[in-house]
């Protein structure tokens, strides 16, 4: 029995988590602009015509459209069109999708492992979501996920550092400041004033 071959992306970011897109023909554009993209992601981060997903042979292949946030595939910015395998996570500027497919490729972890959301139990329909998912391996969904987080010790550390320095420049500058303004006086050592 021969199963017939399927291609599909499964949104996994959180307000349209389980919204899917069969992927049947041989171009489809994604973005914002629902005139022109077969798949359409309203969010601000999703370019008007941000990429194409274009089949080839027996899968689909990924082509960044020069969009302003850029297009990812397990979190690795694409710069030339790249192959999809089952279970790579495409990231179309903030918004995350499973690539999905029946195809014979063999998968180093399984989807569930990789995400840590078994979309084989969710239904889109259901009103209440009762179960937790465990989204930790999503972290680029934080706004600020570039931003180095030092701990508190090492930020306080720095702080003190460089307001030391600073009231070291200052107490330097005020004291350059005086002795330009203040005349040299000639001054007789001890010695001098006893020989008197």
């Amino acid at each position: 029995m021969r199963m017939e071959p399927y291609f599909r992306l499964t949104v996994l970011t959180e307000y349209m988590r389980g919204t899917t897109f069969e992927l049947t023909g041989e171009v489809h554009a994604c973005g914002r602009n629902r005139k022109d993209c077969a798949i359409t992601i309203n969010d601000p981060s999703v370019s008007g015509l941000h990429c194409n997903f274009v089949k080839r042979v027996a899968s689909y292949y990924v082509i960044d459209l020069g969009s302003t946030n850029g297009t990812r595939v397990d979190n690795v910015p694409i710069v030339v069109e790249t192959r999809l395998k089952s279970g790579d996570i495409v990231t179309v500027g903030a918004v995350e999708m499973m690539y999905q497919s029946n195809e014979k490729a063999t998968q180093k972890n399984s989807v569930i492992d990789r995400t840590g959301i078994d979309l084989g139990k969710y239904d889109p329909t259901d009103t209440i979501v009762t179960q937790t998912m465990n989204v930790s391996g999503m972290g680029n969904l934080d706004p600020f996920h570039r931003i180095e987080k030092r701990p508190l010790l090492a930020r306080r550390l720095t702080q003190t550092v460089i307001a030391t320095l600073v009231a070291l420049i200052i107490a330097l500058t005020a004291y350059l400041v005086y002795c330009v303004k203040t005349p040299v006086q000639q001054h007789q050592s001890p010695v001098s004033a006893l020989k008197r």
